[in-house]
């Protein structure tokens, strides 16, 4: 991945390793995310992802040894893997006539959150480029 290369100056072979780690995180986690759905309900299995996925992110912000940041990206993938489905799902189940319909407001109201958040780093003017091309398509 281009940040741990850049940003860490990791080796090409640790950092084209970075990848299939998190892919093999998630694909582990999705296949076993709706037994523990069922064991331990809903709620409690996604507070665990959220809370391994925030664990993740804060490794990967904040050490800068190989195997460590591997781990924050595989905690990353076992976080988002059956969080971002539970919650479209979640989105799509809500009353109303148009299920279609709340999943696309869904995605829209994330992208306008990652974007207010990146409007701290980066300043107003790509978040409402962002934005207004958004608007675009609707």
């Amino acid at each position: 991945m281009i940040y741990l290369r850049n940003t860490f100056e990791f080796s090409d072979a640790i950092a084209s390793f970075a990848l299939p780690v998190m892919i093999f995180a998630i694909a582990a986690a999705r296949l076993s995310g709706d037994y523990l759905i069922f064991q331990f309900g809903l709620s409690r299995i996604v507070r665990i992802l959220l809370s391994t996925t925030r664990a993740g992110l804060l490794i990967l912000t904040t050490e800068n040894h190989e195997i460590v940041e591997l781990l924050g990206l595989i905690l990353i993938g076992l976080g988002i893997s059956v969080s971002y489905p539970v919650a479209y799902s979640t989105v799509a189940r809500w009353g109303g006539d148009v299920a279609s319909d709340r999943v696309a407001a869904w995605s829209l109201a994330q992208q306008v959150m990652l974007n207010s958040v990146s409007a701290l780093f980066l300043g107003p003017l790509p978040v409402f480029l962002v934005c207004a091309s958004l608007l675009l398509f609707f």
